[in-house]
C-alpha cells in the first residue's frame, strides 16, 4: 500500500523538476538528463533512449558497446553525442552556489611505471623540519639506508 504521504512528494518533485534550470531537482545525473532531453521535446529520440537504458556504458565512455546495443552507425552516433548530450547541463544547480571550492594539495604521489610503484613526497605543501644529529646517529645502524639518505635532506 502507497501511502498518501509518498504520493504528495512525488507529485511536489515533479513540479519542482519543471524549474528552471532545466534538470533541477533530479535524484541523479541520469535523471537530470532526461529531464533536459524531455524539455526539449527528445523524449522519443536516440539520446532519450541511451541516457535512459544505455546510462552506465555512456558514462563509462564505452562507445563501442553503446554503438552495439543501439545498432547505429558510429559515424554517426559520435556527433549525434556531442550534439544533444554535449549541449545538456550536468550540474544544473551549481549556477546558485558561490562558494569557491578550496584546491587540495596531495601530501603523497602514487606513480606507476614499468610495473613499479613509486612514492613521492610533495614537499612544497609540508612544514620543513630537521632531525636532530642525536637521532640520525641512532638511525646510523638501521638495515635501511634510504632512512637516513631522506632524512639528512
Amino acid at each position: 500500500m502507497i501511502d498518501s504521504d509518498s504520493i504528495l512528494c512525488e507529485q511536489i518533485l515533479q513540479t519542482i523538476q519543471t524549474f528552471d534550470p532545466p534538470g533541477i531537482g533530479a535524484r541523479n545525473l541520469q535523471e537530470s538528463l532526461l529531464i533536459q532531453l524531455q524539455i526539449k521535446g527528445k523524449q522519443d529520440s536516440l539520446s532519450y533512449c541511451i541516457v535512459q537504458k544505455h546510462f552506465d556504458d555512456l558514462i563509462h565512455n564505452r562507445i563501442p558497446t553503446l554503438q552495439k546495443h543501439v545498432n547505429y552507425p558510429i559515424q554517426k552516433l559520435l556527433p549525434l553525442l556531442k550534439e544533444e548530450l554535449g549541449s545538456l547541463n550536468f550540474a544544473p544547480a551549481k549556477q546558485f552556489s558561490h562558494e569557491t571550492i578550496p584546491y587540495v594539495a596531495p601530501d603523497l604521489f602514487f606513480k606507476h611505471e614499468d610495473d613499479k610503484w613509486s612514492i613521492e613526497l610533495y614537499e612544497s605543501s609540508l612544514p620543513s623540519f630537521q632531525l636532530s644529529s642525536n637521532y640520525l646517529s641512532l638511525l646510523s645502524d638501521h638495515p635501511h639506508s634510504c632512512l637516513i639518505s631522506a632524512a639528512r635532506r
